[in-house]
């Protein structure tokens, strides 16, 4: 009997999603969930970031920090020891939270001359998938038709330009940042899209907030107030350009909104999908804490901003 893979196979993917039509397709190799949400946190700066992300994902994510310390370790112990197998798939789509977790992998990676052994799955639609947002939509059969059709060995040129994006994301490279937004990459054609969907989470030079709160304003503007279900569900299927915020992330990023007074979030015991939201009275309390946009401190003094004229990051006095 032929098998789609073998025992020494490591599928990789930014979640678990896929794992168990994996299984149900025949698939027999291993799995790793490499799911660190760089669209959110701190990413780079001095010293080592990772106790500072840990406690920013701990904190907003409602995960004890000792949980999500063992979970982090855990991945990236087992991403050190890729090496170990005869073939690894990569498991990815469009979107800037696949996409930035791609470009970190491969730079990673670049240096484990891993050669064929190592091929990638990308897409950005599925034929009968509308709308398209990700690989957990598909079922077994077409994840099997992904891999007999789709998977490639990641090339040079597909190192060096995740290499590239990853170093200038995580040092905050303005000039690289906006040279890769504008010309474009070739190998990861979804590549610079995704991050410039993500650079558009930082302040616009119009209205001082990301394109997430925007969106969000503008449903509770047009709707009245909604629960957090309604408005995760409304901006996933119908207002998101690039939906990549998982529901948690969401959920995050309107607690932060509240406490930025932007928003209200009525107080509930309910599970926070049905907790209603509307947008701020004038006298709602305001009580800025840090949030992050990979380097980037939005509430710190001098951050970037998106300026949705030119479609680059500027410095703004």
């Amino acid at each position: 009997m032929t098998t789609l893979d073998t025992p020494n196979t490591l599928h990789i993917r930014c979640g678990s999603d896929i794992q168990r039509s994996l299984q149900a397709a025949g698939f027999i190799g291993d799995f790793l969930e490499f799911s660190d949400p760089f669209c959110q946190g701190p990413v780079g700066g001095d010293g080592d970031w990772t106790a500072r992300r840990n406690a920013f994902l701990s904190t907003h994510y409602e995960i004890p920090l000792a949980d999500l310390q063992q979970r982090q370790a855990l991945a990236y112990k087992r991403l050190c020891s890729v090496s170990q197998y005869a073939h690894i798939v990569l498991w990815f789509e469009h979107d800037n939270y696949d996409q930035l977790i791609l470009a970190y992998l491969l730079t990673r990676l670049a240096d484990a001359n891993l050669g064929t052994r190592l091929e990638l799955i990308c897409i950005s639609a599925f034929a009968g998938i509308e709308p398209f947002i990700g690989l957990g939509q598909l079922s077994p059969d077409q994840l099997e038709q992904l891999y007999t059709e789709q998977r490639q060995v990641v090339s040079a040129a597909q190192y060096q330009e995740a290499s590239k994006l990853w170093y200038a994301f995580e040092q905050g490279n303005l000039s690289e940042l906006n040279r890769i937004i504008r010309q474009g990459t070739q190998a990861l054609p979804f590549l610079a899209a995704a991050l410039k969907r993500q650079m558009q989470e930082l302040p616009w030079t119009d209205c001082g907030i990301g394109l997430t709160l925007q969106l969000t304003l503008q449903m509770l503007r047009d709707k009245g107030p909604c629960t957090c279900g309604q408005l995760f569900r409304e901006l996933t299927l119908k207002l998101e350009p690039l939906p990549h915020l998982g529901d948690l992330m969401f959920w995050a990023l309107l607690k932060q909104a509240a406490v930025q007074g932007l928003i209200e979030i009525a107080p509930s015991r309910t599970d926070w999908p049905m907790r209603m939201v509307s947008i701020a009275t004038p006298t709602s309390e305001t009580n800025i804490g840090s949030w992050w946009v990979g380097p980037f401190d939005i509430n710190r003094t001098g951050c970037p901003r998106w300026d949705p004229v030119t479609g680059q990051i500027v410095v703004t006095e």
